[in-house]
């Protein structure tokens, strides 16, 4: 139990996870995993990591497994799009069983710009379907079951872990409602956050399940801090660079910003003409692109301030129908120490929100 209590009104514990996000220069597996003990310190329960071209999931979500005790560890989101469904049904098996039991397999689709330009495979063509038929057969893989060709899963799973999937657009939280453990919800308005969840909702009913068996989530991009001008600075450029992915250009358009995603679309246009490569990093959004981001933009979709503000936001993500609040630290920080001590004021401010 925090400081800060972790109880609903109903004496209800509440669910709050924590994203670290690791494409920080500077930080290393050891910062990582240690941040992965202050959110398990803060009672956090459950730990996630993402992917893009940083850290590789699997390895960062076991080290993290080996040096908590009991708080859960996962993929948020492992994109199908690199691996087959039974090495990730290998894979799964694996960590779980060195986790005893504490993973959640967060699956998505990526992104084509990943997927081509990083990986280099091609013919990226993203599909509920082909999501729909990769969840099946992982879950047949840990189930034990043969392929056509007769092989099955050698080392046996300890279960089948829970699957979220990412879910940013309507077809896709409907179908984490239909077939999921839990939905991932990223980037999204306040404004929006009871539709999304409605939706997921609406999959589950769908298919015959109880909503309640479904784990609604939201990564909320967070920073506790005295001075929030350069951190809304620092948001602004994260929003920029997510404006240069066509999937996330078109979300923000969708969800009330068409203007500023119509003039991030031109400006990355612009930068891509002069060096192509600054779309592979976070830092391109520093060619002027972050200037296309509003406040509100901002304010949309980040918690920015002071420790009460970040947990009243929270609290109204919390009653827009959100089951489980994942705090994703971010920052205005220069430098691993900086990111560090940043990212603990941040989980330790929002711990029990």
């Amino acid at each position: 139990m925090t400081a800060h209590g972790n109880a609903g009104a109903a004496g209800q514990k509440l669910r709050t996870g924590a994203t670290i996000g690791t494409m920080v220069p500077g930080l290393r597996v050891a910062d990582l995993t240690g941040l992965a003990q202050v959110a398990e310190e803060h009672d956090y329960d459950a730990i996630f990591t993402p992917e893009a071209w940083g850290t590789e999931s699997f390895s960062l979500v076991m080290a993290m497994a080996l040096a908590t005790r009991s708080i859960a560890v996962g993929t948020s989101i492992l994109p199908i799009a690199n691996r087959s469904a039974a090495l990730t049904g290998m894979g799964a098996a694996t960590v779980d069983d060195a986790a005893g039991g504490r993973l959640i397999l967060g699956l998505g689709m990526g992104h084509r710009s990943i997927t081509e330009g990083w990986h280099r495979i091609a013919g990226y063509e993203p599909r509920l379907a082909w999501l729909r038929e990769y969840v099946a057969t992982v879950r047949s893989t840990l189930a034990g079951e043969a392929t056509p060709a007769g092989y099955r899963l050698g080392f046996p799973a300890l279960r089948i872990p829970p699957v979220y999937l990412a879910a940013l657009r309507p077809g896709a939280m409907r179908l984490a409602g239909e077939i999921a453990d839990g939905a991932l919800l990223y980037l999204l308005p306040l404004s929006r956050v009871a539709a999304a969840a409605a939706a997921v909702r609406e999959g589950a009913e769908r298919s015959g399940r109880s909503a309640a068996e479904v784990d609604v989530c939201l990564s909320v991009s967070t920073c506790v801090t005295d001075d929030p001008a350069p951190a809304q600075a620092a948001a602004a450029e994260l929003l920029a660079w997510y404006g240069n992915l066509p999937f996330y250009n078109e979300l923000f358009a969708e969800a009330g910003f068409a203007d500023e995603a119509r003039a991030l679309r031109e400006a990355w246009r612009l930068v891509a003409g002069r060096d192509p490569e600054l779309r592979g990093w976070i830092g391109g959004s520093h060619e002027g692109t972050a200037v296309h981001v509003s406040a509100a933009m901002v304010d949309a979709v980040f918690a920015i301030g002071s420790a009460v503000e970040c947990r009243e936001r929270i609290g109204a993500v919390r009653a827009a129908g959100i089951d489980r609040v994942i705090v994703y630290p971010f920052g205005p920080y220069s430098g691993a120490e900086a990111t560090v001590a940043g990212y603990r004021r941040t989980l330790a401010g929002c711990a029990g929100a």
